[in-house]
């Protein structure tokens, strides 16, 4: 079915409460880290959110913000703990409903989860049971203490409306207090707050009923939980049905937000090992028992899977976060039928590797994602109208030649492979990684749209000066780096490039020298195909420059197809059966058919050392031939070096 008939329902109008939101699309809350250290508002926050009103969604969730200094989980989260922060929500909520959304405040308290080197005191929580999360016991909170929490989410509560919010949502989910004191896997009190269902899921009633009392019965009250927590001992949808029943009709919430698992889960959840729209039916499982809305807020990672969650009743509303970051303007898009202009999230989960390494999150494929207050987000037109050269069509040189284009620029593109894209087409190869190859389509479609010429063939010397171009911008990516050690002539040798463009021959003992990214993943490849692989690493870590998110998962895929990792280890010299290997406790022998040499790449620059002779007044390097990185640098590199011309 074409986009624009499934996706009707997307646009319909909805309520919450007495709250009329113009579509059924809702931006939920995200911790970005862009707040000042004190919990207040920095531009960098207005200008995100801002940005994002203005693309469509009918309500922005704002958050998430914690509601006592004990319970922030982040070094530059937002707070809503006193009331000198009032003026400022209030400007930010002004600004989101100016462009006509709703502006929902969504309050938090991390509770086991708030890391005592960020509040600088322990950790709170229903026990003491540790936090595989955080490695630290929390301590187990009072009575005393359960009430005066309770009242600063009151009082949070009181100040969002005082600083004019549509709505309110309690975050429960992932791990958070209010879900610490509902699950039994971390709450092991024997009062009243505990052993039983009816006793654990007594605080979160409470808190809602004093939340009432301060925001009145007007404001709705959404709340936000996991159905399926995925650890030990934790929630599962059966119980979650009697919670969500029991928050309905004695708490008085006004929407269930539905996800799934907590950070501390061992199994996927948000990642691209989950089919997109993978939870959708735990909000299904829920709504057939409540008689108020419901919202789908996992893996909804496009609107295509949104307008199918919704199609299939499975909820009323959907919640996406991520697609956000890669286009703030995403639902205005696919509102005015212009669905091939959206800029695709990958599920790359960079973005949450930042915020886990308590950085600013930023986006992997859109270079202005919480840097809008440091660019023009309007294409600036170019002040000359120049011809530019581009050599090279991986990610660094298609997003150059989108921007530059964009500004006005007559743009010519190079690629002396078959196809665009570069090693972003290697990329795509791995188990769960085809999600990537949509970033590919766009740029295609993008430059086609704005009279890109692309051309499959090799920049020479020469053609430059053929062409005699006013710039000329050099992307011609990275090349493996090959080890120089003793080798037999017996044995195949390759690298991960030809392993994956399958133009290598691979026995069924392979033994990959290099365990960063590029290794892993390959083994990772060849394990799935049944092949035995050992992985020989000199660090005493593997995967180091992968994200977080997705190391542990591909480790965990690793260790179930037995795959071997040898850390602390360095290849001395290859055999005619296999590699030679010194280790701590001597030479060890792994034997082998096929080595694949995993040990990095390097910037390829021979094309910008045969141009140094030409006389184009403005040469660039851009991506990895200039410094061999990760895709968020090479995007970045293009961007920027485009914004200069």
């Amino acid at each position: 079915m074409p986009f624009h008939e499934a996706a009707q329902k997307l646009f319909e109008e909805g309520l919450i409460g007495a709250m009329k939101l113009k579509n059924r699309v809702l931006m939920s809350a995200m911790v970005t880290n862009a707040a000042a250290e004190d919990g207040s508002l920095s531009p960098k926050v207005f200008r995100f959110y801002e940005e994002r009103a203005k693309g469509g969604v009918a309500m922005i969730k704002i958050g998430a913000c914690s509601v006592d200094t004990k319970g922030k989980t982040y070094p530059r989260q937002l707070m809503i703990h006193q009331d000198r922060l009032i003026p400022d929500l209030r400007r930010l909520i002004e600004t989101v409903q100016a462009y006509d959304c709703k502006a929902s405040i969504q309050l938090m308290h991390g509770g086991r989860l708030a890391p005592s080197r960020i509040t600088g005191d322990m950790p709170v929580a229903p026990s003491s049971v540790p936090s595989r999360l955080t490695r630290e016991t929390p301590r187990e909170l009072t009575k005393v203490e359960i009430q005066g929490i309770q009242r600063a989410f009151a009082e949070a509560g009181r100040r969002a409306v005082d600083a004019g919010c549509d709505a309110i949502e309690l975050l429960a989910g992932p791990g958070y207090l209010l879900s610490q004191f509902v699950s039994p896997a971390t709450n092991k009190r024997t009062d009243e707050y505990g052993r039983s269902l009816e006793n654990r899921i007594r605080f979160p009633v409470e808190t809602i009923r004093m939340v009432r009392e301060q925001v009145g019965s007007k404001i709705p009250i959404l709340y936000r939980i996991s159905v399926e927590e995925y650890i030990d001992g934790g929630l599962t949808i059966k119980e979650s049905k009697v919670v969500c029943e029991r928050l309905w009709k004695e708490g008085g919430v006004d929407a269930l937000d539905v996800e799934a698992g907590w950070h501390e889960s061992q199994r996927p959840v948000v990642s691209r090992e989950v089919p997109p729209g993978g939870y959708a039916t735990l909000a299904g499982e829920i709504r057939g028992v409540v008689r108020v809305p419901v919202i789908a807020g996992v893996r909804i990672c496009n609107l295509n899977v949104g307008a199918k969650v919704l199609n299939e009743g499975y909820a009323d509303f959907v919640a996406i976060a991520r697609p956000l970051l890669a286009d703030p303007q995403l639902v205005r898009k696919a509102f005015e039928g212009r669905i091939e202009d959206v800029r695709p999230c990958i599920s790359c989960s960079y973005c949450l590797n930042q915020l886990f390494e308590d950085k600013l999150v930023e986006c992997a494929v859109n270079p202005v994602a919480d840097h809008e207050d440091e660019y023009e987000i309007e294409v600036q037109p170019a002040t000359e109208r120049k011809t530019v050269l581009v050599a090279g069509g991986g990610p660094a040189g298609l997003e150059a030649c989108l921007h530059l284009a964009k500004r006005g620029h007559k743009v010519l593109l190079y690629e002396k492979e078959k196809q665009l894209g570069g090693q972003w087409n290697l990329a795509s190869i791995p188990p769960y990684k085809a999600e990537v190859k949509s970033l590919l389509e766009y740029y295609e479609a993008q430059l086609k749209k704005l009279g890109v010429k692309v051309v499959l063939g090799e920049v020479t010397p020469s053609l430059v000066r053929e062409v005699n171009p006013d710039v000329l911008m050099v992307a011609t990516g990275s090349v493996p780096v090959v080890l120089d050690i003793p080798r037999s002539p017996r044995i195949d040798i390759t690298t991960v490039h030809e392993v994956l463009q399958v133009e290598a021959k691979v026995g069924n003992k392979v033994a990959i020298i290099g365990g960063g990214a590029n290794g892993l993943e390959v083994a990772d490849y060849l394990a799935a195909k049944g092949k035995k692989v050992t992985i020989v690493e000199m660090l005493d870590k593997v995967g180091l420059e992968m994200n977080r998110t997705e190391r542990w998962q591909v480790r965990m895929r690793l260790d179930q197809n037995g795959v071997r990792i040898m850390t602390n280890a360095k290849a001395k010299r290859i055999e005619d059966h296999g590699v030679v290997v010194d280790t701590p406790s001597g030479e060890s022998f792994v034997e082998a058919d096929t080595v694949v040499f995993a040990v990095g790449l390097k910037p390829n620059r021979s094309l910008v050392e045969q141009l140094g002779q030409t006389e184009v007044p403005e040469i660039y390097a851009i991506g990895d031939c200039n410094r061999v990185g990760r895709l968020v640098e090479a995007i970045r590199d293009g961007f920027q070096t485009a914004s200069k011309i």
